[in-house]
């Protein structure tokens, strides 16, 4: 009875072995496959993040290029007015027979 046991024994060894073998195998396949993916998808965040880090630098330049003209342009405005208000009295007094008809035409 015992030699019984032991051949039983041996035999479902062999046979577990025979049957976890294809599913080890189908396990490392899948194993391997997974890790690939993986991979490819840590080079496809590495380029998401360079992708990102450009965009912020152009972002940044094009922020601060418009702050560079919104300050040029409120110079340029504020020259402007000076400029305006520093010819109309020249203009007037240039030019009085100009202001006179509007005088007699409101009177």
């Amino acid at each position: 009875m015992g030699r019984y046991r032991k051949q039983m024994l041996q035999l479902m060894m062999e046979k577990k072995e025979l049957d976890t073998k294809p599913v080890l195998n189908l396990h490392q396949d899948h194993a391997k496959e997974v890790q690939s993916q993986l991979e490819r998808i840590c080079e496809m965040g590495q380029v998401m993040r360079q992708a990102v880090q450009m965009d912020d630098k152009r972002y940044c330049s094009v922020k601060e290029r418009l702050a560079q003209l919104e300050i040029e342009n409120k110079e340029l405005r504020g020259l402007l007015s000076i400029s305006n208000t520093s010819v109309r009295p020249q203009r007037e007094e240039t030019n009085p027979a100009a202001k006179s008809p509007e005088k007699h035409e409101s009177s």
